[in-house]
Parts: C-alpha cells; sequence; structure tokens
C-alpha cells in the first residue's frame, strides 16, 4: 500500500493527493475536508 503525499491512512492514497489524504478508499473519500479540489 502507498503512503501517498501526506495521507493519514484509509488505504490508497495517490501520490498527487492533497495533504491529511484519507485515501481513496475510506468511509470520507470525497468528503473529508481535505479533499476540497483533490483532482481524485
Amino acid at each position: 500500500m502507498e503512503s501517498g503525499a501526506g495521507g493519514t491512512g484509509g488505504g490508497n492514497v495517490p501520490e498527487d493527493a492533497n495533504d491529511h489524504c484519507p485515501g481513496t478508499q475510506s468511509e470520507t473519500a470525497g468528503k473529508a475536508e481535505a479533499c476540497a479540489g483533490c483532482p481524485n
């Protein structure tokens, strides 16, 4: 599993993700404050 760019867990954090990314497999994926403006 990749750790990505400062991700905080949840799985599958893309390298171009925002800091504190919950991960694309997280229940909060796309909903967390850190997801704002993320291209993923």
